[in-house]
């Protein structure tokens, strides 16, 4: 796992979703935690007190650090000199996909071992909001991506349908899936990661059909296909 630049406050520690309560114990008490990107919003100067009672609780984020991480992600794999996919877990699901938009440069310097899947776990469309649009058409042709959020999240309940259509529309076979959770990973040897498996190894993909030949011995028509 690669830590991101920004080390989190005490309170921010306190406010981090899908965090355990000994991690969070962990944090309070001065264990060094890290976020990949900041998020704020920009309430204008004439606002007086809470942004949410003067109306203004849909106001715009501006994000700081999502260039700095990804280029530092890209650096490590360059580094490993192969990476076949990455995880990607709540904020990390953003940088998750911002390196798979160049993976295409990084596979010019690494043509042996491209990337061939992302996972995507408790995501939603931060990315783009923080740029304002969606992906370029087929910058993720070829590319496996698993999506799953946890039914019970709160926060990105919503979140499973526009971000399989969004990474379809830009070329990726995608897979969504939700489970019975809330805003964490799943627990270990859940089904959940056997549908990954699945999905990034292509033994879930539909298999062709059965079509026959003409017959052309006395046992009849010979079947061809899967």
């Amino acid at each position: 796992c690669l830590e991101g630049p920004f080390r989190l406050s005490k309170e921010n520690i306190r406010e981090a979703m899908g965090m355990d309560e000994t991690m969070r114990t962990e944090g309070e008490c001065g264990l060094a935690m890290y976020s990949y990107y900041e998020a704020e919003q920009k309430v204008p100067d004439w606002v007086e007190g809470d942004e949410d009672d003067a109306g203004l609780s849909n106001l715009p984020l501006s994000y700081a650090g999502v260039e700095a991480s990804r280029d530092r992600i890209v650096e490590h794999i360059l580094q490993q000199k192969s990476v076949d996919g990455i995880f990607g877990f709540s904020q990390g699901t953003t940088m998750t996909m911002v390196v798979a938009e160049v993976r295409h440069k990084i596979a010019r310097l690494l043509p042996e071992r491209p990337l061939k899947w992302i996972a995507l776990f408790a995501t939603s469309p931060t990315i783009f909001k923080y740029r304002g649009h969606g992906f370029e058409p087929g910058v993720l042709d070829g590319l496996r991506v698993f999506i799953t959020n946890g039914d019970d999240d709160e926060c990105f309940r919503g979140s499973l349908g526009e971000m399989a259509e969004r990474c379809e529309g830009a070329g990726a076979a995608v897979k969504a899936s939700a489970w019975e959770g809330a805003h964490k990973m799943p627990p270990k040897g859940h089904r959940i990661y056997k549908k990954l498996r699945a999905h990034i190894t292509g033994a879930s993909d539909p298999k062709p059909p059965v079509t026959f030949t003409a017959p052309y011995t006395r046992g009849g028509a010979r079947p061809t296909g899967a």
